[in-house]
């Protein structure tokens, strides 16, 4: 359970790198009033804007130091539509009088963003896997902001075994006999996984998934009765390094290039047997 939650602690985390790191923060830097007190400079920055938004700028004005405020509309410059290649130094011009017939009091003014999702394009990737148990490895992808995707990974090494090798023993020799190992290991890897895409900025993506997972190392072995003649021989599955069951992994998208998505999971089998994978692919063009 211990290592089940640190895998959604970890998931967390990705998602929450955005909103965490990438804050949009509005701060008026200074005003100053113009042409015969007629009209007001506002000048701004703006800290960050997201590459998946659309936003709108709107000034208002506090006459009681920010107790309540008032959206103006005669309002020119750097105000409306934001460009997102301009998000510092911005001036808005307020035409005082258009609005309001006396500017008094404890004034006080913000800028206050709108923003709306942009629709991203659909990506689809193709991605070979490989890892150390495992390195013929195929998944498919397919999100947008979120998605999903589908893993299959083996070594073709589907030899089964004859015997388990338990607790320093080989399980089922006789009363009084014993066994050899001999020179040969063997490994069966088989992993058939699917889960969720989510999208944590343009360049990387975050995947959590699970499904059916099976790993065993096999050491060669012969056993023999009490009286020396040999009894059988085969493969031994070491079950202390060996499992089967409900695999988990969590890992990440990242692209190197626009058309080169990477990738690199931690994975498990029933929170006891861990490897990793990593992956490269290309991007399918979209119609």
């Amino acid at each position: 359970m211990f290592k089940n939650s640190c895998l959604f602690i970890l998931f967390s985390i990705l998602l929450s790198v955005q909103s965490f790191a990438q804050k949009t923060d509005v701060s008026v830097i200074k005003t100053e009033l113009t042409e015969n007190n007629t009209k007001v400079n506002v000048y701004y920055n703006v800290s960050f804007l997201s590459e998946t938004k659309s936003y709108v700028s709107f000034l208002y004005v506090s006459l009681d130091g920010g107790n309540t405020y008032r959206k103006l509309n005669a309002v020119s410059g750097d105000i409306g539509t934001v460009n997102p290649l301009k998000t510092r130094n911005l001036k808005a011009v307020w035409d005082i009088f258009k609005d309001i017939d006396e500017l008094s009091g404890d004034v006080v003014f913000k800028i206050v963003l709108e923003s709306d999702n942009i629709p991203l394009p659909e990506k689809k990737l193709w991605i070979y896997q490989y890892s150390p148990t495992a390195p013929f490895g195929v998944m498919y992808v397919k999100y947008a902001r979120k998605g999903y995707y589908a893993s299959l990974q083996t070594n073709f090494g589907f030899q089964s075994a004859n015997a388990a090798f338990e607790n320093e023993m080989i399980q089922g020799i006789p009363q009084g006999g014993y066994w050899q190992f001999g020179n040969t290991e063997k490994q069966s890897r088989f992993s058939i996984t699917a889960g969720i895409v989510h999208r944590v900025s343009k360049t990387l993506a975050a995947t959590l998934g699970a499904g059916f997972g099976h790993r065993a190392l096999l050491w060669e072995y012969t056993s023999f009765n009490a009286n020396d003649t040999q009894k059988d021989n085969g493969f031994a599955s070491v079950e202390s390094v060996s499992s089967t069951g409900l695999q988990t992994e969590l890992g990440v998208i990242w692209y190197a290039q626009p058309q080169i998505p990477v990738t690199f999971s931690i994975q498990n089998i029933n929170f006891s047997y861990v490897t990793y994978s990593v992956g490269v692919g290309i991007k399918l063009k979209s119609k």
